[in-house]
């Protein structure tokens, strides 16, 4: 080729996935065979590693022909365009010219093309906004969507991105990897949510998606996926933290006169609101649970002290010794005499 060469390089424009490797070989084959014959210069024609197709086309204008046959016939491409190489070891200069071109039709609106000439006119002095990243990725779980979402936009702003070298939306997406997404799944763990780890893997690889239009929006879902599963668990962890200290009130305050309202005030709850986290919390109504700790301590008194049993019914917390036999006998099957009796029984049986 000594009159120069230029590196075209073609790749399906939807999901590869879906349409299938071997499928987008064969369907290319087939379109270069008919298009051949309009090929009035030498090339050579071969696919990369990637599945990404590659024409080698000798002179000056063959690239331009090639580009224009191939949208012609096919609109579901994005081809790039190397710069004219001259000489056969300039091959893999014109190759990586390509494919850093291809990698800027990202950013197209719709399938296109994108030459070398043209990104090397793109803006190389950028700045990856990283204190914003890290201002986003702090707002996460604080229920401020609206601002989170405007702040994103700012960062994904095609418009801002566009005009920039296809780098700076790489370090974007390194950043919100490294600054966000890991960041969360080390700090509350990756258990929670089988859609988040699935939307997590694909938005860490950029180029898994087609284009940026379709990024953006799973980065954006992503997002607000995060977010309201991280106000989930701040809010079960604000209620666990209030339902301990509402447990330990109770364990130190049972012989009192205490009620539900009294404690949900206490953690400063809605009524109905702590006696469902309570029932969730500790597998029990606020009741039979206050009632469980109070037959608890009524038991250890009646095997380890003479007290009288209405002495024990009020250290316990009983209204009075009527009540606490009833609700002894229910909890226990026998009343609290003979739990003591039997207590001692089995006491000087072990003595033996």
């Amino acid at each position: 080729m000594d009159h120069g060469f230029h590196a075209v390089m073609i790749k399906h424009a939807g999901d590869l996935q879906a349409l299938g490797s071997m499928t987008f070989k064969a369907q290319f084959q087939v379109l270069i065979e008919q298009l051949q014959p309009a090929f009035h210069f030498r090339f050579v024609r071969f696919f990369d590693r990637n599945t990404q197709a590659v024409i080698l086309t000798e002179g000056m204008h063959a690239a331009r022909i090639v580009t224009r046959l191939l949208m012609q016939a096919d609109s579901h491409l994005n081809i790039s365009v190397s710069g004219l190489n001259y000489g056969m070891e300039k091959l893999y200069s014109a190759y990586e010219e390509a494919a850093v071109s291809l990698k800027h039709t990202f950013m197209l609106p719709a399938p296109g093309i994108v030459t070398f000439e043209e990104v090397c006119l793109k803006d190389n002095a950028y700045q990856v906004p990283a204190d914003t990243i890290k201002r986003v990725a702090n707002m996460l779980g604080s229920g401020r969507e609206k601002e989170l979402l405007g702040l994103l936009r700012e960062i994904l702003d095609a418009a801002d991105i566009s005009p920039k070298n296809i780098g700076y939306l790489e370090g974007i997406s390194r950043a919100l990897n490294e600054l966000v997404f890991d960041q969360t799944f080390q700090s509350y763990g990756k258990e929670e949510s089988t859609e988040i780890l699935q939307q997590y893997s694909k938005v860490s690889d950029l180029y898994q998606f087609s284009c940026f239009q379709d990024y953006s929006c799973e980065v954006e879902s992503l997002f607000l996926l995060l977010d309201g599963n991280l106000q989930t668990l701040k809010s079960v962890q604000i209620d666990n933290k209030e339902m301990k200290k509402a447990i330990q009130y109770i364990h130190e305050n049972y012989a009192q006169n205490i009620n539900m309202t009294i404690i949900s005030n206490l953690v400063s709850f809605n009524y109905s609101y702590f006696s469902q986290v309570f029932r969730e919390y500790t597998g029990e109504n606020f009741v039979n649970y206050l009632k469980k700790v109070r037959i608890g301590k009524a038991k250890q008194l009646l095997q380890t002290t003479d007290d009288m049993i209405y002495e024990i019914a009020k250290k316990s917390g009983f209204e009075n010794t009527k009540n606490f036999n009833r609700v002894f006998k229910e909890s226990e099957g026998v009343s609290p005499v003979e739990y003591r009796n039997q207590q001692k029984v089995l006491s000087a049986s072990i003595d033996q």
